[in-house]
C-alpha cells in the first residue's frame, strides 16, 4: 500500500512538472489604428509685403498600425490647402499639407487656419496655423466695400480708413457714373468717405476707388465698392421667397413698398407672371407706404416656383418694379 501511494505522489508530481514547462497562451497583439503626427501645427512667416503669396509644407507621419487616410482639408478665407496624397499612407510613411496664402488684400496681424479632417480615430479633427504679419505701404481698412442700399446724394455709412503713404485729402477717382469718393483727415486718421451720385442710374453698381500712393511699387491703392442705388420708390425685402411648401398650402408673404419722394406715389397695378397666385395691395401710408400680400395657389404642379411679381406705379423713373419669386411645391405628404 505504501508502494502504491509513493507511486500516486510520483505520478501527481510529474503531471504538475509537464503542466509547468507548457508554453503559456497569450492573445495576439491588437493592431495599432493610424495615427496622424505632424511635425509642427503652426508657422509663422514674420512680416511680409502686401501681395506676397506665402506658402508652407506641414509635414505628417503616419505613427500608427494601419493606412492612414485624409479625408479632407479645408483652408480658411485667402488660402488654400492641399495634401500632397489622396491615397492611404502606410504605417511609418510620412506625408504633407501644402498651405499658399494670399495677402493682397490684408495687412497687420494675420492668422490664418487649415482644418485636416483623417481616420484617425484619437484625432479625427487636426488644425494647422499660420500666423504672420501683412505689410502694407499703403492699405485700406476693409479692402473692399458693400455700401448697401443708398439714394441718390447719400452717404455710405461705413467709411474706410487709409493707412500708410497715400496722397493729400481731396477728390478721388473713380471708375463708373454712381459713386463719388473723397478723402478726409479726422482727428482719427485719413478716411475715405463714399457717396452716391445726384444723377447716378438706378440699380446695382460696382466700381473702383483709385487713390494715388507714394510707393514705387504700388503706386495706387484701389478700393472696390459695391452697392445698389434705389430710387423714389424702395420695395422691401428685394425678393419673395416662399421656401418648401406643399401643394395644397396656400402660403403668403409679406412685400413692404415706400415712397422717398415728395409727390405721392400711386401703385396702379400688382400681378404674378406667370398667375400662380394672387397679390393685393394695402394702404399703410396714403400715398407713401404699402404693403403687398403674395399668395400661391392651392394645387400647384410640384417642382421648383420661378415666377416675377410685377409692381406698375406712377413714378417718372420706377414705372414697373419687378421682384423674383422663388421657392419648392412638394408633392402633398
Amino acid at each position: 500500500m505504501q508502494r502504491a501511494l509513493s507511486t500516486a505522489v510520483l505520478a501527481a508530481a510529474l503531471g504538475a512538472l509537464a503542466h509547468a514547462c507548457e508554453r503559456p497562451s497569450f492573445p495576439p497583439p491588437a493592431v495599432q489604428a493610424p495615427k496622424i503626427t505632424f511635425e509642427s501645427t503652426g508657422y509663422d512667416f514674420g512680416a511680409v509685403d502686401r501681395a506676397t503669396k506665402v506658402t508652407h509644407r506641414f509635414g505628417f507621419r503616419n505613427s500608427g498600425g494601419l493606412g492612414l487616410k485624409l479625408d479632407n482639408v479645408r483652408a480658411s478665407c485667402s488660402c488654400a490647402a492641399t495634401a500632397s496624397t489622396a491615397a492611404a499612407i502606410p504605417p511609418g510613411a510620412s506625408g504633407a499639407v501644402e498651405v499658399t496664402c494670399d495677402t493682397a488684400n490684408t495687412f497687420g496681424p494675420q492668422n490664418k487656419t487649415v482644418t485636416v479632417y483623417s481616420n484617425d480615430p484619437a484625432q479625427p479633427v487636426s488644425t494647422l496655423t499660420l500666423s504672420g504679419r501683412g505689410r502694407a505701404e499703403a492699405a485700406a481698412d476693409p479692402p473692399r466695400v458693400y455700401a448697401g442700399h443708398l439714394g441718390r446724394g447719400q452717404t455710405a455709412l461705413n467709411d474706410v480708413r487709409i493707412l500708410g503713404d497715400v496722397a493729400s485729402a481731396g477728390r478721388v477717382e473713380t471708375s463708373g457714373k454712381s459713386v463719388e469718393a473723397t478723402l478726409d483727415d479726422t482727428p482719427k486718421g485719413r478716411r475715405l468717405r463714399i457717396a452716391i451720385k445726384n444723377d447716378a442710374p438706378l440699380g446695382a453698381f460696382a466700381e473702383i476707388a483709385t487713390l494715388p500712393t507714394g510707393s514705387p511699387r504700388h503706386p495706387l491703392l484701389a478700393v472696390p465698392i459695391t452697392g445698389v442705388v434705389d430710387g423714389n420708390v424702395v420695395v422691401s425685402p428685394a425678393q419673395v421667397n416662399f421656401g418648401v411648401a406643399t401643394v395644397s398650402e396656400q402660403v403668403s408673404r409679406a412685400i413692404g413698398v415706400q415712397n422717398r419722394g415728395q409727390r405721392p406715389l400711386r401703385i396702379l397695378a400688382v400681378r404674378l407672371r406667370p398667375a400662380i397666385g394672387t397679390a393685393v395691395v394695402s394702404p399703410l401710408a396714403t400715398g407713401q407706404g404699402f404693403r403687398i400680400t403674395v399668395t400661391l395657389d392651392a394645387g400647384l404642379r410640384p417642382g421648383r416656383i420661378s415666377a416675377a411679381l410685377e409692381v406698375d406705379t406712377d413714378d417718372p423713373e420706377q414705372g414697373r418694379i419687378e421682384l423674383p419669386c422663388l421657392g419648392r411645391a412638394l408633392e402633398k405628404s
